[in-house]
């Protein structure tokens, strides 16, 4: 009897050690995408659609921002189906509006960011970044409003924005930025912020990353409570072909900029990509239990890149177990891709791809799936 007690106690102590209580792994899991939840998610009609984001709005359904035809709309799925495409932005006279990025604020609101892009042979047209809100879960659009203006050339724009809710209310929106560069090709992660809701927004932006002599890019933030900071994934070609990093910050406050060889700046994934591979444009998500997704465009070149998926730990960093979501014919494309972790653990994957269009047209796809142990 006292055998075996004192057997029970060493049993319970190595599983308070080593089981219970500590954290997943990536390397335990595996996520399994469902082929049959594929579906298009842009309208017809449209010879390029793309740059796909999903949030669950606050009547439960799914919405989705994405650019087609230098427009920007918004898509909603209920439980019965999809609504019509929404017109957000419309393009203007020389200037196409792309890449749209939005949150879902506490109050329910809808808070979309776009990237006005002058044609390359237009005149006294600048780059933005612009805010527009929805207090109807994406029925209507008001309060547009330019945030940030770069330069007029494609040499001195800005691209790509992005929100992040950080846990006392305020927001900050990510972009990244050449406009202060203009005698080089180099581009810094640049961030303002709002104390308002999205009311107003500080007019200096923060560099949050650059590294000299390169393009730091696409930057995807997510708030990491357990460590109380902030990790921001970004395309880095600072060693060649755009390889994805993450960027990491103590607390909310930007108080120093991220320069290339800093040990805020950490490459994403636990083994090397091929050191030629092209792997750009990254997306980071956080998991239902805690662990992270990051997926990127990953192939031999951009034009041959589709969409991979790689699973992290709680401190968004050691990606492995790469998927490929989308089953793509090789020589098809999957580009500008994302993810969204919705309420009930689902994993939502969005691609740019010619691969389903008979007519070889980039059309918007969505597919779910379920992280799992391997």
């Amino acid at each position: 009897m006292i055998r075996d007690m004192w057997v029970l106690s060493i049993l319970m102590y190595m599983t308070s050690c080593f089981g219970a209580g500590s954290p997943p792994s990536p390397k335990d899991y595996t996520i399994r995408w469902n082929q049959s939840t594929l579906e298009k998610v842009s309208g017809d009609g449209d010879h390029y659609a793309g740059y796909a984001r999903c949030r669950e709005l606050a009547d439960g359904s799914l919405g989705f921002a994405y650019e087609a035809g230098g427009n920007i709309f918004f898509r909603v799925r209920t439980g019965k189906g999809w609504q019509e495409p929404i017109l957000v932005a419309a393009a203007a006279p020389e200037v196409g509006m792309a890449v749209p990025d939005f949150t879902v604020l506490g109050n329910g609101d809808v808070l979309l960011g776009y990237n006005p892009r002058p044609r390359r042979n237009a005149k006294d047209k600048h780059f933005g970044i612009r805010t527009v809100r929805s207090t109807d879960n994406g029925t209507t659009w008001q309060d547009d409003q330019l945030v940030y203006e770069a330069g007029t050339s494609f040499g001195d724009g800005c691209w790509e924005p992005v929100f992040l809710q950080l846990p006392d209310g305020d927001i900050q929106l990510y972009f990244a930025d050449e406009g202060i560069f203009t005698h080089s090709n180099e581009q810094r992660i640049a961030m303002v912020s709002s104390t308002d809701s999205g009311t107003t927004w500080s007019k200096i932006p923060k560099t949050v990353s650059f590294r000299k002599g390169a393009r730091d890019g696409m930057p995807v933030p997510v708030w990491l409570e357990k460590e109380e900071r902030i990790a921001v994934a970004i395309e880095d070609n600072g060693h060649g072909p755009f390889k994805p990093y993450i960027l990491f910050n103590d607390g909310t406050e930007w108080d120093e900029e991220i320069a290339g060889n800093s040990s805020a700046r950490s490459y994403a994934m636990a083994d090397s990509l091929p050191e030629k591979d092209y792997a750009g444009a990254p997306y980071l998500a956080k998991a239902s239990n805690g662990l992270t997704f990051l997926s990127f465009q990953w192939g031999d070149r951009l034009e041959d890149a589709q969409m991979a998926v790689a699973i992290g730990d709680e401190g968004a960093q050691n990606f492995t177990n790469v998927t490929w979501p989308f089953d793509l014919a090789k020589g098809k494309t999957g580009h500008w891709n994302s993810l969204t972790v919705l309420e009930d653990g689902r994993i939502v994957a969005l691609t740019s791809t010619n691969g389903y269009s008979e007519t070889d047209q980039t059309e918007v796809w969505m597919i779910m799936g379920e992280m799992v142990k391997k």
